[in-house]
C-alpha cells in the first residue's frame, strides 16, 4: 500500500490504472516504474505526470493556452490544464469542489457551431480554478497515452483515437 500526504492506494488498485475493460486493452504505457511514489511524494493538492498523448504530438499540458514541453528544466511545474489519464486529486481539494462547485465536475462538451471540443480534463480544470486549484505537472513522472477512446452519452464507445 502506498500511503503519504493524503493519499493511500494498494497495488491491487494501481494496475487497473493502465487497463481499459479488457485485460488486452491497455491505454497507458509506464516506462517510469517509480512514476506514482513520484506524484505522491510531490505532496500537491493537484499533480500528474508528463503524459504523452501521440494524438497531441506532445504532453498533454498548458500554460494560458500553449502546450508545454519536456524543455522545462524544473521538475514540477504549474499548469493551468493538464490531461487527467495519470492524476492525483487530493480527497480535501475533491471534497471542497465537490461542496462549492456546481455539478458536473467533469463534462465532455462539443460545441458544433464553432467546432470545438472540450474534453472532462479542461472542463474540470476550468471549474477547479474558480476555488483557487491549478495543477501540476510532474516531468519526471513520464507516461504515454497510447489511445483515447470516445464515450456518448448513452454509455457506448467511439472510434478509437491514438
Amino acid at each position: 500500500m502506498y500511503k503519504a500526504s493524503g493519499y493511500s492506494i494498494t497495488n491491487s488498485q494501481i494496475s487497473p490504472l493502465s487497463m481499459g475493460s479488457h485485460p488486452d486493452d491497455f491505454r497507458m504505457l509506464f516506462p517510469n516504474a517509480a512514476a506514482l511514489t513520484q506524484l505522491v511524494s510531490d505532496d500537491k493538492p493537484i499533480v500528474g505526470g508528463a503524459c504523452y498523448a501521440p494524438t497531441l504530438n506532445g504532453i498533454a499540458a498548458w500554460i494560458k493556452c500553449v502546450q508545454i514541453s519536456m524543455q522545462y528544466t524544473q521538475r514540477l511545474v504549474q499548469v493551468d490544464r493538464m490531461g487527467l489519464p495519470f492524476c492525483l486529486i487530493k480527497r480535501e481539494g475533491f471534497d471542497r469542489a465537490n461542496r462549492r462547485l456546481e455539478k458536473p465536475l467533469f463534462y465532455f462538451k462539443v460545441d458544433t457551431e464553432i467546432s470545438l471540443m472540450k474534453g472532462e480534463d479542461a472542463y474540470f480544470f476550468d471549474k477547479i480554478r474558480q476555488i483557487g486549484y491549478k495543477p501540476w505537472i510532474d516531468l519526471r513522472a513520464q507516461v504515454i497515452h497510447l489511445k483515447s477512446v470516445g464515450i456518448t452519452a448513452e454509455g457506448s464507445m467511439l472510434d478509437t483515437f491514438g
